[in-house]
């Protein structure tokens, strides 16, 4: 087809023929789904659609989503700069429902001021989503932005997703966010005392470190639904504050250095789950309350973890062997009353007084599941189904428990062990 000239145009439209050309479907859409499309682009790619054609124009300065994703910062601070002012001063005719601001290379002394700056004038804009994303070099952990140290503020934000960023002070006091429902965290450095939200449905808090004395303390009541993996690192598990009568699902998978210890002996009396000091492996008795400061007992006179996950339905609870935090927190096991699915590892049963106690405590149990691995998996090669007999069922398991399974890829000793205790609680397997 020949090129749409100027002349061709003007012979077209005095024909009564629409000045698009049937190539040119994109023009034709309505322009809230044209602003819609542009908003996928990184802004600046956006932006150089106003080359493209007269109706192209103005198009990028509307986008519902404003996308700015670079190698540095440096290489569009003055771009970010001009199209937020732009978008702020237009802010009555199209307001941005999301912001992205994603930088692979990162100087946290000469950027992080800008990138906060940012960040603020992106709430100004009354955007509902903010996603965060400092890569770092080649992955390498030692870079992050250092977050503002003032709480975040919008009554228009529902969706928070940070990585790689350090928050420090206040930053994650989300109490003046009333209608933010999703948190996601991600590679982040945790200096922070507390994550509280009033308004928040779904907080998901993945591989990140904190070098806190004390622990991050977690509040947040209208939680639905909960994902916390912490992995070996130089930090302590957070805790959960208060109940969450609403929570449905909570996935928690933990490994703490500083929450471990390496006892002989009994380890369901050891020293780090029965007395009142807050020390691990790093530290001796006598100098864990003065690393810890005045946290410490408040840490161990109550539950960790597992009160602030007593309300849930499904629940999945992973732990490296040498954590004791679900050792001590069963001291006050509190009741499961609506538990349903429970999804363990082999942390559990490497003494079965933990198991024991845990399915004592969930009254209305219907799936049982045990993985001898440190990770939810895909694929096992042993698989195990086991069956409840009803006649010789222990008081102590649930009625309702209908389905057990062991997944594993080797029968050894320890498989050969659960499967001798499951037995005497009334379960049977076949091979």
């Amino acid at each position: 087809m020949a090129p749409l000239t100027r002349q061709r145009k003007k012979a077209r439209e005095a024909a009564g023929v629409p000045s698009i050309g049937a190539d040119d479907r994109l023009s034709s859409l309505p322009g809230d789904v044209f602003r819609h499309i542009l908003g996928f682009l990184p802004a600046q790619e956006a932006a150089r659609t106003c080359l493209l054609a007269r109706i192209w124009r103005d198009v990028w300065k509307a986008t519902d989503r404003l996308v700015f994703a670079a190698e540095s910062v440096q290489q569009v601070a003055r771009f970010v700069d001009r199209l937020l002012d732009l978008r702020l001063a237009r802010l009555a005719e199209a307001r941005p429902s999301a912001c992205e601001l994603r930088f692979r290379r990162f100087d946290p002394e000469a950027d992080a001021l800008r990138v906060n700056r940012w960040i603020c004038r992106a709430l100004r804009c009354e955007v509902e989503a903010l996603r965060v994303h400092i890569a770092g070099d080649d992955g390498d952990r030692d870079y992050f932005l250092v977050s503002s140290v003032y709480p975040l503020v919008s009554c228009h934000l529902k969706r928070l997703h940070l990585a790689g960023v350090r928050c420090v002070s206040f930053f994650l006091d989300l109490t003046s966010c009333p209608a933010l429902q999703d948190l996601e965290i991600v590679d982040c450095d945790l200096r922070v005392r507390n994550i509280n939200s009033p308004s928040l449905r779904r907080l998901s808090i993945k591989h990140c470190i904190s070098y806190r004395k004390s622990r991050v303390r977690i509040c947040a009541p209208l939680l639905v639904s909960l994902r916390l993996v912490y992995p070996a690192s130089l930090s302590r598990t957070p805790a959960l504050v208060g109940s969450m009568p609403e929570l449905v699902a909570a996935h928690v998978v933990i490994g703490s250095d500083h929450d471990s210890c390496s006892c002989d002996g009994d380890r369901m009396s050891c020293h780090h789950v029965m007395a009142v000091g807050s020390c691990s492996r790093w530290e001796n008795d006598e100098g864990a309350e003065q690393f810890y400061g005045g946290d410490h007992s408040q840490d161990t006179r109550e539950c960790v973890l597992l009160s602030g996950l007593a309300e849930a339905t499904d629940l999945t609870l992973m732990s490296s062997c040498s954590t004791y935090i679900f050792r001590r927190d069963l001291r006050w096991c509190p009741t499961f009353s609506k538990l349903k699915t429970l999804l363990i590892n082999h942390y559990w049963f490497a003494d079965c007084r933990l198991l024991a106690r845990i399915l004592d405590h969930a009254p209305v149990l219907e799936k049982l599941t045990v993985l001898f691995s440190d990770e939810v998996e895909s694929n096992y090669e042993v698989e195990m189904k086991g069956r409840l007999n009803q006649k010789e069922r222990s008081v102590a398991l649930s009625e309702h428990l209908e389905i057990v399974e062991v997944k594993c890829d080797i029968v050894n000793a320890t498989v050969l062990n659960l499967l001798k205790f499951m037995s005497a609680l009334g379960i049977w397997f076949q091979f």
